[in-house]
């Protein structure tokens, strides 16, 4: 077993929250003298049959494939020092998995960033269980981190880091029409509950886009017109920084208290004026309006879209506070000694046990 070592069991590699929890992390790892090995689950963990063809019996096929994948890569698991799984390793089969991976190295850490303790039924929650497991539980923000010390006291909270090298400061200009949304299709949802507010807009501002970076164009009227972007990594980047104004929308329920507002750090570190749902970790990252606007309703989402593309000074403002703001506490840079310290922490506890 080499010293130092950690192998990381991740969602996918192009998985979310594995690019921006684990991946963004490990050349600093690296080059501190650790070895990572990163172990993605092949395909990505989420994949469905709505990506593949086969209907419903690629849903079978793709689950096998996924028990295969864990099983191989969790054969690695004794020859590192630490296991360190992000989310669960296969959703809906919990913790059966991770308990098979705690008895060929009982050194885990559980990184999660989402609430999904909220996909089980309240009674014989497999959620606890895996937190119970490990030796250190990192939660990505105070939401989660306080569900969390209510099962186990090996607690951290750490933000996703945002990389503010790759995610640079946006060249100044744009008229304010050029409005973005990034992220998943399965989030898509939420952009169309403002389209009322979109549409208005576009009345104010007949110039007005819509540019819609993801893996499937949106398939409903978000009344307003969507220039839409094929998601990839190559791409992602200059498509949001290329933009002037950035969208998160959420809902305000107990699933999207739990987010841990990625996207919004995206249009921040760019230099982007934002406009978002001030729930949870979002409104501390708004920082009071300094950093972004908040939006409750359809009226508000409406006047501060108009707000930001009517007032050029008060977007760059904005942009600029966001930026800084980013790189002050949210950097990769910035979040990475607390990180590291908490693998260090899981090593001391680990080789103290051990005598």
């Amino acid at each position: 077993m080499k010293e130092r070592s950690v192998l990381f069991l991740a969602s996918g590699r192009q998985a979310p929250s594995s690019r921006f929890r684990v991946l963004q992390y490990l050349d600093l790892l690296r080059a501190d003298g650790w070895t990572a090995t990163f172990a993605p689950c092949v395909p990505d963990k989420f994949a469905s049959h709505r990506e593949w063809p086969g209907g419903f019996l690629a849903d079978g096929i793709l689950t096998g494939a996924k028990v295969l994948s864990r099983l191989w890569s969790a054969l690695k698991a004794p020859a590192h020092e630490i296991v360190y799984i992000e989310r669960e390793l296969i959703p809906y089969v919990c913790p059966e998995p991770e308990q098979f991976v705690r008895c060929l190295n009982p050194t885990i850490v559980f990184d999660f960033d989402d609430a999904v303790y909220l996909n089980y039924p309240a009674e014989n929650n497999p959620i606890p269980k895996v937190l119970g497991m490990a030796e250190a539980v990192i939660a990505g923000n105070e939401i989660l981190g306080t569900w969390a010390i209510s099962h186990t006291d090996r607690v951290w909270v750490l933000p996703t880091p945002i990389d503010t090298e790759r995610y640079a400061m946006r060249a100044s200009g744009g008229d304010g029409t050029l409005l973005v949304w990034t992220g998943s299709s399965s989030n898509l949802k939420y952009l169309a509950s403002i389209a009322p507010a979109l549409a208005a807009t576009k009345k104010r501002h007949p110039g007005l886009v819509l540019r819609v970076i993801c893996d499937r164009p949106p398939s409903a009227d978000l009344g307003v017109p969507v220039e839409f972007v094929p998601w990839s990594e190559e791409i992602e980047v200059d498509a949001v920084r290329t933009a002037d104004i950035g969208l998160m929308p959420l809902d305000n329920d107990e699933w999207c208290l739990g987010k841990c507002g990625y996207k919004l750090l995206q249009y921040m570190s760019c230099g982007l004026a934002s406009v978002a749902s001030p729930w949870g970790i979002i409104s501390d990252m708004l920082d009071a309006g300094r950093c972004g606007l908040p939006a409750q309703d359809l009226e508000e989402w409406a006047d501060n879209l108009d707000l930001l593309i009517s007032q050029p000074e008060l977007r760059e403002t904005i942009g600029a506070s966001a930026r800084d703001h980013a790189e002050r506490i949210y950097s990769r840079r910035v979040l990475y000694p607390r990180w590291r310290e908490m693998l260090e922490t899981v090593r001391e506890s680990r080789t103290g046990a051990r005598g």
